[in-house]
């Protein structure tokens, strides 16, 4: 008995060691184009690069604590913004990495308007060749 109990603890630790963690604040739907994570209540929008940005959200509107998630889809990956938002309502994001059954990553943001979006720096790695920048908002 004590053999199987150990067993099965094993197992556990190595198939949740094995899984990606939830990402934080997030919450699992499923969408026309496949499973994805919403994250709500974003309260502002970091831009690094078009395909890397960082959202900071709350868990509702009266919360004192931020979650910070960052999200670098990749070069070729889709990253789309909508500004259909109402003003009195939350802004919100979604991030999945498959679409429609093939491994994709995509990002899809809903904001008020254009200005919702800061900008945020960034590091470039190629070889031995290290690159930084900020992403600067055209106002």
């Amino acid at each position: 008995m004590k053999k199987s109990c150990l067993a099965i603890l094993a197992l556990t630790v190595v198939f949740i060691a094995g899984c990606d963690p939830p990402i934080e604040g997030g919450r699992e739907i499923l969408s026309d184009s496949g499973k994805v994570t919403q994250i709500d209540n974003v309260i502002r929008v970091f831009m690094h690069r078009p395909q890397e940005f960082t959202f900071f959200s709350v868990t509702n509107s009266s919360s004192k604590r931020i979650i910070i998630n960052h999200f670098d889809i990749g070069d070729g990956n889709k990253t789309e913004i909508f500004m259909d938002v109402p003003d009195d309502k939350p802004m919100w994001a979604r991030y999945g990495e498959e679409i429609k059954g093939k491994p994709s990553k995509s990002l899809e943001i809903h904001i008020h308007a254009v200005g919702d979006i800061n900008g945020a720096g960034w590091i470039i790695k190629n070889d031995d060749t290290t690159i930084t920048g900020t992403t600067d908002v055209v106002r």
